[in-house]
């Protein structure tokens, strides 16, 4: 591909979470400024970009490239939610824009 959406309208925000939590992660809101990884079929609020001492950097706006082995998710909006690992699927209750599917590498971009 040619062209990058890559920074566009980057937003983090840093949230304590479990040291295990994984770069790539969907993440929710468990407590009070603390992220945990989203279950199986559930929303996000953002994807975990850096990870240090139990602290996390989660992106909420922008765009991000999730792991995403699910077929039915084509570019343009898509109703998405995790997959209870590091990838994302189809959802049931949040729409976002989905901008490249490389089927290849199983990636998808989105804009958050």
């Amino acid at each position: 591909m040619n062209i990058s959406f890559d920074g566009f309208d980057r937003k983090v925000i840093t949230f304590n979470a479990d040291d295990d939590i994984e770069i790539g992660t969907p993440v929710k809101i468990s407590d009070r400024g603390t992220v945990e990884a989203a279950d199986e079929g559930e929303d996000f609020i953002g994807m975990v970009v850096s990870c240090k001492n139990g602290l996390v950097g989660v992106c909420v706006r922008g765009v991000v490239e999730f792991d995403c082995t699910d077929e039915t998710i084509l570019p343009g909006y898509n109703y998405v939610a995790s997959n209870g690992g590091t990838e994302i699927c189809t959802g049931e209750n949040v729409m976002k824009l989905v901008l490249d599917v490389d089927t290849d590498n199983s990636k998808v971009t989105v804009l958050l």
